[in-house]
């Protein structure tokens, strides 16, 4: 029978699991710059973050898989679950810093895949699934959350307004052309909103007397009409 390395022991191949799960990976920003001006600062307002993120997933069906260093690997069975748990945990820790400087409280950078893993006796997980998410999580911005299409098209319309396309991106280590969707922070959200109405009031402009064609036609005749209102 075939065995595996894991951790320092052998691994029955028998006890290895492929599962389809939704893998959320975070990463967060600056924070090598952080704790070189502030470790223990830093390193409290980590811990804070993980206690969301820890509450987050838990309520949105997932679990916690890894916190090593800065960042969090977690898993869930469904794709809305993973989204949900990211949307709130950015909702929350962009709460936690009202009032305060973008560059004065940790933000972090989400991505979200849907995709094969292989998931050990003791709970972590491997794969091409999770390296895809990690990409995903560096092509978000921050305070946003990326997700891959296999996870957008897995939630139709309910991602429509929450994501926008940013295209498809040569990354480190994956083979195909990866299609990222982005969910923007939460000011720079405001910011695309704004423009977005902005667009959709503003009035077209009526054509100018001299830029209509003189013929005859009846298209031209209204045209003519209608610039002299």
């Amino acid at each position: 029978m075939l065995l595996a390395y894991g951790r320092g022991c052998l691994v029955n191949d028998s006890a290895l699991r492929h599962r389809l799960m939704a893998i959320l990976c975070a990463d967060a920003s600056g924070y090598s710059r952080r704790m070189a001006q502030d470790e223990l600062a830093t390193v409290a307002e980590l811990d804070a973050a993980r206690q969301v993120f820890r509450e987050r997933v838990a309520k949105h069906g997932g679990r916690i898989v890894d916190t090593a260093g800065d960042s969090v690997l977690a898993v869930f069975e469904t794709a809305a679950g993973a989204v949900d748990a990211a949307v709130a945990v950015q909702r929350q820790l962009a709460h936690a810093g009202t009032g305060e400087p973008e560059s004065e409280h940790l933000r972090f950078r989400i991505g979200v895949h849907l995709g094969d893993v292989i998931e050990k006796p003791d709970g972590s997980v491997y794969g091409h699934g999770v390296n895809v998410a990690a990409r995903l999580q560096a092509l978000a911005l921050e305070g946003g959350i990326s997700v891959s299409d296999s996870v957008r098209n897995t939630l139709g319309e309910r991602a429509a307004h929450r994501f926008v396309d940013q295209g498809q991106h040569a990354v480190r280590n994956i083979g195909q052309p990866l299609h990222a969707f982005g969910s923007p922070s939460k000011g720079r959200w405001r910011r695309i909103q704004e423009q977005r109405g902005k667009r959709l009031t503003q009035q077209p402009r009526r054509p100018r007397p001299w830029a209509i064609c003189r013929c005859s036609c009846h298209r031209c005749m209204d045209a003519r009409r209608t610039s002299r209102r």
